[in-house]
């Protein structure tokens, strides 16, 4: 039973510690008012580095190679697509979380493969599916999920310092919440939203330690508020 619990706190925390760095040390590289468009421009390119195809083969196969930015590219390209529904996919999330509650692991993995196939950038359900494998003790298939849930998370950490201006890049607000929980290993006190100072929706979240010493971090979602409001979030799943 100990080895157990061993096996499940090294599961969880390496999903956590990867992000130790101050953030003033992380982005620069991504601005969302000036990058966003002509970022997303280049992935619809197909003489470009940046084509959303060929990268989106190469993290298929967990290509190590692809960039935190590359990554970080084809996140903003999903944001395009027809499928890309941040709002409405929670209910899938919260239907495997409760088939993984029961333990259910064999049909958790089902559907995260259904829901996959439209959102394959999802975060949560990737973690979700990575989780099931670790508990039917398929461990490369548990890491190889987890491979893909974590270079998402270094995308977004590349693509801002969490500021008011510099907001990170989400493609929605839970996934902004998984990257507090699962990456900072911080605690949610308070969640609200603002508008920077480019008029972009930004998610505003109040976070604390262990210490219970309390700061505010911003995530940008106008991307997700778009799509909200052109498709009344609707799409396959």
């Amino acid at each position: 039973m100990k080895n157990q619990h061993l096996k499940l706190y090294l599961f969880l925390t390496g999903l956590a510690i990867l992000l130790i760095l101050p953030a003033t040390t992380l982005a620069q590289v991504f601005n969302y008012k000036t990058d966003f468009e002509s970022v997303l421009k280049r992935t619809k390119d197909s003489t470009d580095a940046l084509f959303y195809q060929n990268l989106a083969k190469r993290f298929d196969k967990n290509d190590s190679s692809l960039s935190d930015f590359e990554i970080l590219a084809l996140l903003i390209n999903y944001t395009s697509n027809k499928n890309y529904t941040p709002y409405k996919v929670i209910n899938q999330e919260d239907r495997i979380k409760k088939k993984l509650s029961v333990f259910q692991f064999d049909e958790a993995i089902r559907i995260s493969d259904s829901v996959l196939s439209f959102h394959p950038y999802n975060q949560m359900i990737l973690f979700q599916k990575s989780y099931a494998f670790f508990k039917l003790e398929q461990i490369d298939s548990a890491n190889f999920y987890k491979y893909k849930f974590n270079r998402i998370m270094d995308a977004m950490a590349i693509s801002g310092t969490g500021t008011f201006d510099d907001a990170i890049f989400s493609l929605g607000s839970k996934d902004s919440e998984n990257y507090i929980y699962k990456r900072l290993a911080k605690q949610i006190m308070q969640i609200g939203s603002s508008v920077d100072s480019s008029g972009n929706f930004i998610d505003v979240i109040q976070i604390t330690d262990h210490q219970k010493d309390t700061s505010i971090l911003y995530f940008q979602i106008q991307h997700a508020i778009n799509k909200l409001i052109d498709t009344k979030d609707e799409s396959p799943e």
